[in-house]
């Protein structure tokens, strides 16, 4: 009783814990946080949502036609869920993909709605008998075709879509949201309605089931993205699908049927997506941290000579206080424009020691505190940072790019005209959209011009080398090619891993497809074998002796046992067989035994065999012994009749030893004592269609029989004779 409370008490808190978080994040807002995560929903999602769709197929093939319609069609449902959700995995934008795609919101409304119309169908099933309108199969299949035409429309016309969400917001949306939510409350209802009937632990799953899809249909579609709220259906999208799987394989017996090609199908699949997967992300985040490196060193070097150009440009900027002036001169602008025409470079702006800028290309972001202040700092002590920026993250730093570029902000100390000697080579970077010169139109701008001509001032002394920068010069770079770049580096990893391990397990798959056809035969054959030994077993046992003997091995030890022991021959059966063939013979005697297999078994015989023309047969009561003897008697009769001649029988209670007998390579159940013996005298001294039982089988049967008058035989070796009664 405690286990079972304990059950309802898990299986209720399981139901109302994601309504419950969704109810919690309603009225607390600012509870439901941002957690964005793309480049792991990514992962997750499609290694999660693969898996679901191939483990489904194979539990769909698992089930057999002999499944509950509801049961094939809520496996449909899950497969519909993991083939349309990975087009929502696959559509995560940064992805695989460097722009918005509209197969990201379709997907997520399409998997509930689809999945959902399979269960509110699955709902209409009978808890009792197979429905016959239910067209299970074609239904399948034309769920099979739908997800197979959406993921052709997602791919090749994603702007069909685009245009069916614009034509139709938001009421499309709504729409969808509303018909998704009835479909799932119609579908707990009717399956708890069924549980309720069959008691079954799927049909319960089901039923819960779909009470989750239910709440993740609220998640998706009234939680804003990225929300803890909105993480909610994708946690329990995957928990329903875990919790269903493993009732069906519990439930289901040839679920668990292992198939050697079926399962390693599967397994290869899902294993084939999780290597990949795993491959992608070491492959993009090496390609990202060289090409990082490359492009930190890159625009390092760039910095640098940019600071000498335009420190040869300020040639009476000495000290930090000349920076002060740079603001009021005229041919301060001039400078910063020829310091980065033909240069990958967006803005400058020079700091002074204080991290207060006292000058920028953009004229809004003078007097401006430095926002990286590690960075400055250690640019102030002479070395130079580079820092490079995710677009999510440009704003923060306070220079958003013209679009979704990767930033590099570099770093680099700004010392006097005399104080670098050395001109460093610029190195060339692509320059993305959005890096044309904002100062190319300006009118006042003076066309590039090389370094002073002046007479360069002598070498510094150690002393003046050894001088601190006046200020550090940081330059903006915009680099569109990062995110591609990664991209093409995330798209290779997975074609690479994929290909290679696909190759790999095709191969393995040979092996096991053809070991796999080797173990099917060779069941077949033990299987085939294992037939043929139990019905001859049953031959020599019995069915109820071979089915004790299977439950225990030790059931057929020697043991004393109160039985009744019951014999029939034929009268005359000697004299009748020498003048008929051989064949004619054995055909008699086979309608003979079937008359007595039918009624042994009708009534239980412990044991029964026959010899010739004599049976005998064991029972575990005189009034079974009696009433199958009589009928045995009878049917007998039937097939003896025509061939002129008679059965007799004689029945016997007492005790005696039954079990296995035999030496230690051939044994054989039997019974031994006193019983069977006056069991075979008393019928020896029946006569023609007569029952005679003993005195012990007359008390025990009591007054159930009716009984002749007694008499008294002789029975070899026994030296009293034996009182008979006939049985009427």
């Amino acid at each position: 009783m405690f286990k079972k409370f304990v059950a309802y008490l898990i299986t209720c808190v399981a139901i109302i814990a994601p309504a419950a978080w969704l109810i919690f994040f309603y009225f607390n807002p600012q509870a439901d946080a941002t957690y964005s995560i793309p480049i792991a929903h990514f992962y997750i999602v499609t290694f999660t949502t693969f898996s679901a769709a191939v483990l489904s197929i194979l539990l769909l093939s698992s089930l057999g036609a002999e499944a509950k319609p509801r049961h094939l069609l809520a496996a449909a449902a899950f497969a519909v869920i993991g083939g349309i959700f990975f087009s929502h995995a696959l559509a995560t934008p940064g992805a695989i993909i460097d722009h918005a795609h509209p197969a990201i919101s379709w997907s997520a409304w399409l998997t509930l709605f689809g999945s959902g119309v399979l269960f509110a169908i699955a709902g209409l099933d009978s808890a009792r008998s197979r429905p016959n309108w239910l067209p299970v199969r074609p239904l399948i299949v034309i769920a099979f075709l739908a997800v197979v035409g959406y993921s052709a429309v997602a791919g090749f016309a994603p702007a069909l879509l685009t245009q069916l969400e614009s034509a139709g917001n938001p009421w499309m949306r709504d729409a969808i949201f509303y018909i998704s939510l009835a479909l799932w409350i119609f579908a707990a209802a009717r399956l708890a309605f069924i549980w309720w009937q069959t008691r079954s632990r799927i049909d319960a799953t089901l039923a819960v089931v779909a009470v989750w899809l239910g709440t993740a249909t609220v998640s998706m579609h009234r939680f804003a993205v990225w929300h803890y709220g909105w993480w909610v259906y994708h946690v329990t999208l995957l928990m329903a699908f875990l919790v269903a799987s493993f009732i069906f394989a519990a439930e289901y017996e040839q679920v668990r049927q292992f198939r050697l090609v079926r399962y390693y199908l599967a397994l290869s699949l899902v294993v084939t997506a999780f290597l990949a997967l795993v491959a992608s992300a070491f492959f993009t985040q090496f390609s990202y941290n060289n090409l990082v490196s490359e492009i930190e060193s890159a625009s390092s070097a760039l910095a640098e000579n940019v600071s000498h150009h335009l420190s040869q440009n300020l040639t009476d900027v000495t000290a930090p206080e000349d920076l002060e002036q740079l603001p009021g001169r005229s041919v301060t602008r001039g400078a910063f424009a020829r310091a980065i025409e033909e240069m990958p470079i967006v803005h400058l702006i020079l700091y002074r020691p204080n991290g207060i800028s006292a000058y920028a290309t953009e004229l809004e972001w003078i007097d401006v505190r430095v926002v990286d202040t590690a960075a400055f700092d250690r640019a102030l002590k002479g070395e130079v940072m580079a820092i490079i920026r995710e677009p999510s993250a440009a704003v923060a730093s306070g220079h958003g790019p013209a679009s979704s570029f990767h930033l590099i902000l570099t770093y680099v100390p700004f010392y006097p005209s005399d104080k670098v000697t050395t001109v460093v080579a610029t190195p060339r970077l692509s320059k993305g959209g959005g890096g044309n010169d904002p100062y190319a139109s300006d009118a006042e701008a003076p066309t590039a011009t090389p370094a002073p001509t002046a007479t360069p001032a002598p070498a510094p002394a150690a002393s003046q080398v050894a001088r601190k920068p006046i200020g550090v010069l940081m330059t903006v770079q915009e680099v569109p090619s990062l995110q591609l770049t990664t991209i093409d580096a995330r798209i290779t990893g997975l074609l690479t891993a994929a290909v290679s391990m696909g190759l790999l397990f095709i191969a393995l798959f040979i092996v096991v497809g053809r070991a796999d056809g080797i173990i099917t035969l060779r069941t077949k054959e033990l299987r085939a074998v294992s037939a043929r030994l139990k019905t001859y077993s049953e031959w020599l046992l019995g069915k109820e002796l071979l089915e004790r003997l299977l439950e225990d091995p030790n059931a057929l030890s020697l043991i004393r046992k109160e039985r009744t022991v019951v014999f029939m021959d034929i009268r005359g059966f000697t004299r009748w067989s020498e003048a008929r063939t051989p064949e004619e013979v054995v055909s008699m005697l086979n309608r003979y035994y079937n008359a007595i297999e039918q009624a042994m078994t009708k009534h239980g015989a412990i044991k029964f065999k026959f010899a010739a023309d004599e049976a005998m047969a064991v029972f575990s009561e005189a009034v079974i012994a009696a009433c199958a003897a009589k009928e045995m008697f009878d049917d007998v009769d039937k097939v003896l009749s025509p061939q002129d001649l008679g059965a007799r029988v004689g029945v016997h209670t007492g005790p005696l030893v039954e079990g296995l007998l035999g030496s230690m390579d051939v044994k054989f159940y039997d019974v031994i004592g006193d019983t069977v013996n006056t069991a075979k005298r008393i019928e020896s001294a029946a006569a023609r269609r007569e029952i005679l039982v003993s005195e012990a089988t007359r008390h025990a049967l009591g007054t159930t029989a009716k009984f002749g008058e007694p008499h008294q035989i002789a029975a070899k070796g026994k030296e009293d004779p034996l009182t008979v009664y006939p049985l009427n």
